[in-house]
């Protein structure tokens, strides 16, 4: 049986990195974690240029999630389908959502999206 091509033992992880031991093959596979953040859902063009509330809305097309900290994280394009559908259907004067996915600077990439 080969070693893994790393400097790391097989399945230990490293530098999100994993080494899979396949018989004898050893890809090498980007390991990313799912986060989850709670907040409100903006309107994220509204959030970029004002300190106001900026709810999101039925007329909302970019949205983003406020966190209780008071950063912001702009949906990606996924995440705005998702909370668009959403909200269209049931709109209401304040969203909270609960996000799942991976991050990208101040960017979500979205797995899931949960509104209440």
């Amino acid at each position: 049986m080969q070693g893994c091509p790393h400097d790391f033992p097989k399945g230990e992880l490293a530098d999100e990195k994993i080494c899979l031991d396949c018989d004898g093959i050893h890809p090498s596979a980007t390991f990313v974690r799912a986060e989850t953040w709670t907040g409100k859902l903006v309107d994220a063009i509204c959030k970029a240029s004002s300190e106001a509330g900026c709810p999101a809305t039925s007329e909302t097309h970019l949205f983003a999630i406020e966190l209780p900290d008071s950063k912001v994280l702009i949906l990606d394009a996924r995440g705005n389908d998702k909370a668009a559908g959403a909200i269209h259907n049931a709109p209401k004067n304040e969203w909270h959502a609960t996000v799942t996915g991976s991050r990208e600077g101040q960017t979500v990439k979205v797995e899931t999206i949960e509104l209440r």
